[in-house]
């Protein structure tokens, strides 16, 4: 887990060095607040997966994850961004905050399914994303973690400038992580480089409505 979080030390140099590129005002106070709306979400999805039995937890978890990340999102941005540039950190604070929720899933999974007999794998572990729990330290899963911060970068700016995106955003998440589970049981390298790809040009767009 160490080496794995030593390799995302960069992650938010990265976004600081093109908030400073920008010319963005700096949000220290903004970057807690898209922690605790991710925190939020979180907490909102998880108990709604638990409730509804074990069977289809993984699927539900992905169609779950863009309303209740996006409606929460939304109050979040609503409540408490006044401008692009808050926005831009709090959709900053938002992504760094799922770096180590993550990275701790992925050790716990790979744990529990290397003590698994071979029979009970499957169930411990979706068949698309077998290949990234085998190695949780892969360089494919840290770059995901880049492109996912830059997708809630890029969410965050659209809805700042527009509420009323929060009816696209909605769906356009949880089909990408649709997508991306249905890219990975088939190539995991293809569906990294599709992610980045996809996460640079909501960043972009992001960037080019709010700005």
């Amino acid at each position: 887990m160490a080496r794995s979080l030593t390799a995302l030390a960069p992650l938010p140099a990265l976004f600081v060095a093109l908030a400073l590129l920008l010319g963005l005002e700096a949000s220290l106070p903004m970057l807690g607040v898209g922690a605790g709306g991710w925190c939020i979400a979180l907490a909102v999805r998880v108990p709604a997966i638990f409730a509804l039995g074990r069977i289809g937890r993984a699927a539900l978890g992905v169609w779950l994850s863009g309303p209740a990340e996006e409606l929460v999102r939304l109050a979040v941005v609503l409540g408490f961004a006044n401008s692009a540039d808050e926005a831009y950190w709090l959709g900053l604070g938002w992504g760094l905050a799922e770096v180590p929720y993550h990275v701790l899933e992925s050790a716990v999974l790979w744990r529990l399914q290397q003590g698994a007999p071979a029979q009970g794998q499957a169930s411990l572990v979706d068949g698309a994303v077998a290949e990234l729990v085998a190695s949780p330290w892969s360089s494919w899963q840290l770059l995901e973690r880049y492109s996912a911060t830059a997708v809630h970068v890029g969410f965050t700016l659209v809805m700042e400038w527009s509420a009323w995106a929060v009816l696209v955003l909605v769906p356009a998440h949880s089909l990408l992580n649709q997508a991306f589970l249905w890219g990975a049981g088939r190539s995991v390298a293809a569906a990294e480089w599709g992610a980045l790809a996809v996460s640079l040009a909501t960043l972009a767009a992001g960037l080019a409505l709010a700005l």
